[in-house]
This record gives structure tokens, sequence and C-alpha cells, in this order.
């Protein structure tokens, strides 16, 4: 632990505020805010989402709750009551302002803009997804949503910038995961535990992916005096 930072909030807060257990989970807006958003599932419609904006420059925030009017959804995510023994499954995202669930049915994700709740996109998957982790040890901490560069990645679907969704096959790799996924390269890392007996950092390859070998026996220089022009042959291996 590096430092520690203590807000109060009013509303963010569990009924019983001596657990730390919840429907809850936090990401970086990536717009100079960590933003947090705690949600039950929710098979009625109308789903009620509270959130918290808290400024990484003075940690000052403010605190709301979104109304999503015909929404059923799954929940925001999960945190473990267990101070020693942390727990985190993450089942919503955010990117580019939009908190993105899947429904309380699985059939498709809604796409939320979380400073005007009113706009609201149902994107139709064309299938019931999986929405799973596939581990038993799923409390262990788990992704069952996840940004991977500008796609929303779940278990069995995809979904692009343009809300395009494609379908793939049921593979949820993200177990004893209980971070983002940082991409260097074609490479990602994560960190997670075993229950509280172990950290455990994952190194996934991302693929497919294009990748050049230079054949050439010293290095070309370019100067001013020179142009260049590069092929490249593709092959798979």
């Amino acid at each position: 632990m590096l430092f520690e930072i203590k807000l109060n909030p009013t509303s963010f807060v569990m009924a019983d505020p001596n657990r730390n257990e919840g429907q809850y989970d936090f990401f970086d807006g990536k717009d100079g805010y960590w933003y947090g958003f705690w949600c039950s599932g929710n098979c009625d419609g109308n789903a009620s989402i509270k959130k918290i904006k808290i400024s990484k420059a003075d940690y000052s925030f403010t605190e709301d709750t979104m109304i999503v009017n015909g929404a059923r959804v799954q929940a925001a995510g999960y945190h473990s009551q267990y101070n020693g023994n942390p727990q985190r499954s993450v089942q919503s995202v955010l990117q580019n302002g939009f908190l993105y669930m899947v429904s309380y049915d699985k059939t498709k994700v809604y796409k939320i803009n979380i400073e005007n709740p009113a706009d609201v996109k149902e994107i139709p998957l064309g299938f019931t997804t999986n929405f799973t982790c596939n581990d038993d040890y799923y409390r262990s901490g788990s992704i069952y949503l996840v940004n991977i560069g500008d796609w929303i990645v779940g278990s069995d679907f995809l979904i692009n910038t343009e809300d395009r969704v494609f379908k793939k096959a049921n593979n949820a790799p993200w177990t004893y995961t209980s971070t983002p996924l940082f991409q260097y390269g074609p490479y990602l890392f994560s960190f997670g535990g075993y229950y509280a007996n172990s950290t455990r950092q994952n190194l996934f390859l991302v693929t497919p992916y294009l990748a050049t070998i230079n054949n050439l026996e010293t290095s070309v220089i370019k100067t001013a005096d020179k142009t260049m022009k590069i092929t490249y042959t593709i092959q798979e291996e």
C-alpha cells in the first residue's frame, strides 16, 4: 500500500457500512475521473444504478443515481466482503463515456450514456450468451466483460466501435483476474489472486496478429538523399 485516501460518500454506500461486499465496480473513465457503478441484477425493468464520479486531480466526487427506464440488467459487478480475501468480478465495462451492461435474459447488451441515462441503446446479440467466467473458483476474481482496445469482449461475443456483434466460441480465459488487461504489443497482462493464498500475474497472447522478421544482415539507414520502399510478404504460420 503506497498511500490511502478515504472518501465519505452519502449514497454510494451499502445498507450495512461495516461490510464492503456489494454488486459494484470501479473504472477509469480516461477523462480525468474514476467512476463507480452499483447495480444489482434487475429482472423487472427500470434499472437503478448508483454512480460516483471521482476526480483524479483532487479526489473530489459527485454522486447520483441513473434510472434506465425499461432496462433489465445483470449486476454491475461484485466485490467480496472480506478485506483479507479480496475478490472482484467484472460484469460491466466503461468505454468512451458509455456503460455496457448485459441484459438479465442475456440476449442483448445495454449501452448507457453515463451523463444522460435517457440516451440508452439496446444492442441485440442474436443469441443467448453464456455470460460466464468459466471457472469453479470465479469468486477468486474473474472477468465476464472486458475492454480490449476498441472492442468489448464477452465470453462468447465481441462488439466493435459500430456496435456490431460478432459471435465467437465460448472461451473465458480471464480467471483469477481482478485488474484490467494492460496491453503491450500483442500481449495482455493482468493481476489477480487465488483466494488469499497467492497473487497471480497473467500473460495472454492476442491472436491472430501480424509480426515482421527482418532478414537483412545489416541495417539499412534512411538518409535525406534516399527514398525507401518496404515490401511485406504476408504468410500464415
